[in-house]
């Protein structure tokens, strides 16, 4: 089945490519199923949705080898120029089919020109991989690569299936994401979850990869993987690599976890990696956590690793280097404030360094406070760097709140005045 279209020239936009609406149903067994869709260039730059290819409360399915591809190209100036929109549908590969998805935002529109949407739907495979590719268009404000939201659930259910998901934001300003995943679940088996996204845009929070509520799972020999770049043309706020919130992320069989986040440039606040209240594990594998800041960052607070609100990371061995960015003041490489981090069966390796390019006070390499329990089995180190400016950049600051039996601490000064290689009443 080859379902092709191209949407006209109206004048007030809702000129979509391909739409198949409410009750439509189209089943392949051997053969492929392919939906292909460029929305119109009809419209004005107040106009609307001239979409590449929509799904709402549809319903495509493969019953034996046959694939899946949806690929949509949205167009036209204005706002809502989506790539592709899956909505209240499911998108299901039940023999050994794999599912491709792919869509690209209008580079002419100015507001929520997504790449690719996936809102209260279920995309799933038996057994064969799934690809979600997004590219946000636009040139203002929250033009995403992609964004997954209410509910939905992107399953692999079985076999060595592999599931991934990468987008790129538009440019613009503020609020242009890589990935944005809200209240959704992902999960493979002994194929590898991957999750990417690069933010661009040249004021705040544009994040590479920005998690809530999100559960990704891993239950084989999968492992997972997540990576985003925050974005390296902006001057504002907010612009971090990964940052989840009441998120969990797991292996529960023998698979690693990996989760690597650079922040953006910007004035503060922007993190390699953002923990708030979420969970990182693995059961069997390796956790490894690595979160840059950039180095031409300015401000204060540009993290490198920060973990936060009783979040809890824990792998069989457990590693996690944070480096700071550029900037004044507080640009911790490695920063936990309450929360749990566990080597269940081997080493735990922290490390935390500030940059040297920093120029004002309290760069730190490392910085734990508040109720924070560090374990492991096996080898146990911390080690923090403190970085440039003039006053109080020491390597590692811990209190006596913090339990963390048989580690090994090491610091080493930045400089400026008062700067300590350890310091904090934990050391008392």
């Amino acid at each position: 089945i080859d379902i092709r279209g191209t949407g006209g020239a109206g004048t007030g936009g809702l000129n979509t490519g391909v739409l198949l609406s409410e009750g439509t149903s189209a089943t392949v067994a051997n053969g492929d199923l392919t939906v292909a869709g460029t929305g119109g260039t009809g419209g004005s730059a107040t106009s609307t949705q001239n979409r590449g290819a929509v799904l709402e409360k549809a319903t495509l399915r493969s019953t034996g080898a046959g694939d899946i591809t949806i690929d949509g190209t949205g167009n036209g100036l204005g706002h809502k120029h989506l790539g592709v929109a899956v909505g209240a549908s499911t998108i299901q590969a039940t023999g050994t089919g794999s599912i491709d998805i792919s869509g690209t935002g209008s580079t002419t529109g100015s507001t929520m020109n997504h790449g690719l949407t996936v809102s209260s739907s279920t995309i799933q495979t038996a057994g064969g991989s799934i690809d979600l590719t997004g590219t946000g268009g636009g040139t203002q404000r929250k033009n995403d690569g992609i964004e997954i939201d209410g509910g939905s659930s992107i399953r692999v259910t079985a076999g060595a299936g592999s599931l991934t998901i990468a987008g790129t934001a538009g440019n613009g300003d503020s609020d242009n994401v890589g990935t944005a995943i809200n209240a959704a679940t992902l999960s493979t088996v002994n194929g590898d979850l991957g999750v990417s996204g690069t933010g661009n845009g040249t004021k705040d929070r544009n994040r590479g990869v920005f998690g809530t509520k999100v559960t990704a799972t891993t239950t084989g020999s999968g492992s997972l993987t997540i990576a985003g770049t925050g974005s390296t043309a902006s001057t504002g706020k907010s612009n971090e690599g990964i940052t989840l919130v009441s998120s969990s992320t797991r292996t529960t069989g023998t698979g690693n976890l990996t989760i690597t986040g650079h922040g953006g440039r910007g004035n503060g606040g922007n993190h390699g990696i953002n923990f708030n209240a979420t969970t990182a594990t693995s059961a069997n594998g390796t956790t490894s956590l690595t979160g840059i800041g950039h180095a031409n960052a300015t401000g204060t607070a540009n993290v490198g690793i920060a973990i936060q609100k009783s979040s809890r990371v824990e792998g069989a061995t457990l590693n996690m280097a944070g480096t700071g960015g550029g900037g004044a003041s507080k640009n911790y490489g490695f920063f936990m404030v309450g929360g749990t981090a566990r080597a269940t069966g081997g080493s735990l390796t922290l490390i935390g360094q500030a940059r040297s390019n920093t120029t004002g006070t309290a760069n730190l390499g490392v910085w734990i406070e508040n109720k924070v329990t560090l374990s492991a089995t096996g080898a146990f180190g911390i080690t923090g760097t403190g970085g440039g400016g003039t006053a109080y950049n020491h390597g590692v600051f811990m209190n006596k709140g913090i339990t963390a039996a048989g580690a090994s601490v090491s610091g080493t000064a930045g400089s400026g005045s008062k700067s300590k290689a350890t310091i904090g009443n934990y050391f008392a």
